[in-house]
């Protein structure tokens, strides 16, 4: 849900992926969900440090699930999320992707 997505994302969200095609604005990310062809995914690892009153980084490793005529069909991959409150509101702020081997 591409709306959903949006209201999670702050105004200055930058995303970097392991797809080589560089950093994605809030713009562009949002774009992506709508042909996003994930059929499934699990996360494991989750963990959460505060770096301040107003600021969190998450790391989790996910397991992608792609479908079967996919040129890709499994992707795992260990992802960081810095978050940060403004006006009492959580917004993720960047994400970062390592591909695991």
């Amino acid at each position: 849900d591409a709306r959903a997505y949006a209201d999670l994302l702050s105004d200055d969200f930058m995303a970097v992926e392991v797809d080589a095609e560089g950093t994605r604005n809030r713009d562009q990310a949002i774009r992506e969900i709508e042909k996003s062809s994930v059929d499934g995914f699990t996360l494991s690892r989750l963990d959460v440090r505060a770096l301040g009153d107003d600021a969190a980084m998450l790391t989790y490793e996910a397991f992608l699930q792609f479908p079967p005529a996919a040129q890709v069909r499994f992707l795992r991959v260990y992802v960081t999320e810095v978050w940060t409150r403004k006006s009492g509101e959580w917004k993720a702020l960047h994400y970062q992707e390592t591909r695991v081997r």
